[in-house]
């Protein structure tokens, strides 16, 4: 059952209780017990089909203040769908404290209760636990009462309990549970320590990724809400929000790369998600650039001259398009990969060595990941890449020197425009300096690579 412009009128009216799907219903049930008098269902108070999806559009916008100022939130944690309801039948065994007397030699004698985790059964949680809706619905909740097969939980910002453990406990990490859902207390840690907000974003966007969506075009949609959340906390000014990414971390948040263990794109949808150096586009896991050396001995090659992201409505709308203008130096790698175990599709059983950096010969090993793996072959020739370096990392010895950058390829619109294909880590050792050097200087300008020149090695280019 859902609201659209077809049952729009009859809704208006009024919808029986017994109409309503087994979920809907059990929600009145609780709703009222609870002594609540309004409860509101997104499939029964947004448009489903409305014009160019204008309603629904709108309400996503605000759909993560609907949570936030909520009084509760009730969820269907083990439903997989509207007719999964909420209460079901069960033994009150189940959560009933299990005590046994016993006696061991060395041991002292004594009442004993018998352990019971926290959720008896991890796959309760997986058919709301794994939707990129419920991630922002949960972490951005005052109060949520979780429904499972065989007990209620209750998760706020000061516990987390259940109908085993009344009393809960305190012990929040900030992060996510057991299950990987969000827990109350990163939102603690953001009002407590806004300086903190880009790290606890990370680890957002990174744990939101994994989560699964109907429809990949939600994929910025979902996470509207939080972003607002963040956006509010920082004080930032509206349009330092590019597509899941923050303006003052721009360069430290291009680096991002596959998720080790995703072979092939999630879904077949075309639409246009983000810009591809931003990494809602990729519509799979994705992990962060996991940098060496200390921030002090890091060196930024790469100036933004420009960034921009056009949406509908505000900044944290759906995207259309989006634009990265850059001064930077271009070079021409050629790499070969070495294909490991082929029984898993973990991209770093699979291993890339450099041979030539603008011409030149060399031989340096790599991290490369490629945004669609499906563009690397079995025993392929070797390939040549168009690598802009970011960021050089000195570790505490010359071992552990990095360059890091994006592997170009040119989008063929217009000279100097590009698009992000994957990410690429260097590993300089000892050879940093000639490494560094032959990179600064790159490759030999062509009248099509760039936008406008400004030296032989720094150039203008757009990144979309």
């Amino acid at each position: 059952m859902k609201l659209t412009m077809k049952t729009l009128p009859e809704f208006q009216k009024g919808i029986s209780l017994n109409d309503l799907p087994k979920t809907f219903r059990d929600a009145v049930v609780v709703t009222k017990q609870l002594g609540l008098h309004y409860l509101w269902i997104d499939a029964l108070c947004i448009i489903q089909d409305s014009l160019n999806d204008t309603d629904w559009i709108q309400e996503a916008s605000s759909m993560g203040d609907v949570y936030a100022n909520s009084h509760i939130t009730i969820a269907a944690t083990t439903s997989p769908n509207s007719e999964g309801g909420l209460l079901h039948k069960r033994s009150p065994l189940s959560v009933w404290p299990c005590r046994l007397t016993a006696t061991w030699k060395c041991f002292q004698a004594g009442e004993l209760v018998i352990s019971t985790p926290d959720w008896a059964d991890e796959t309760d949680l997986e058919p709301l636990a794994s939707r990129s809706w419920a991630f922002q619905e949960w972490l951005l909740s005052k109060r949520l009462l979780h429904f499972g097969k065989d007990q209620v939980r209750w998760q706020c910002f000061c516990l987390a309990a259940s109908e085993i453990y009344h009393d809960g406990g305190s012990g929040d990490g900030g992060g996510l549970d057991a299950y990987g859902i969000p827990t109350k207390g990163i939102i603690v840690r953001l009002v407590q320590d806004p300086r903190r907000a880009a790290d606890l974003w990370f680890q957002i966007r990174e744990d939101y990724s994994q989560k699964e969506l109907t429809n990949a075009t939600d994929r910025l949609p979902a996470l509207t809400g939080i972003a607002r959340m963040v956006y509010r906390i920082l004080n930032s000014p509206e349009d330092d929000y590019l597509a899941g990414i923050w303006k003052p971390h721009l360069l430290q948040e291009l680096l991002w790369q596959r998720g080790h263990h995703t072979a092939t794109s999630t879904g077949t949808d075309s639409s246009y998600i983000a810009p591809s150096w931003s990494w809602p586009c990729l519509k799979a896991p994705f992990l962060r650039y996991q940098a060496g050396g200390n921030a002090k001995d890091v060196e930024w090659l790469v100036h933004i001259v420009k960034a921009k992201v056009y949406t509908i409505g505000d900044a944290f709308g759906p995207a259309i398009s989006g634009s990265l203008i850059v001064q930077c130096s271009l070079s021409s790698i050629t790499a070969t990969l070495h294909h490991g175990d082929q029984s898993t599709p973990r991209q770093d059983h699979h291993r890339w060595t450099i041979e030539a950096i603008n011409g030149l010969a060399v031989s340096y090993n790599c991290n490369l990941s490629l945004d669609d793996p499906a563009t690397s072959h079995p025993n392929p020739p070797p390939r040549t890449f168009l690598f802009m370096s970011i960021r050089v990392g000195f570790g505490h010895n010359p071992d552990q020197n990095t360059i890091a950058g994006l592997l170009l390829q040119q989008t063929g619109h217009c000279r100097g425009q590009y698009r992000r294909i994957g990410l690429l880590n260097i590993f300089g050792g000892r050879q940093q300096p000639a490494l560094l050097s032959s990179l600064r200087q790159g490759a030999a300008p062509s009248e099509t690579c760039y936008l406008e020149t400004e030296s032989r090695a720094d150039r203008i280019i757009e990144i979309v």
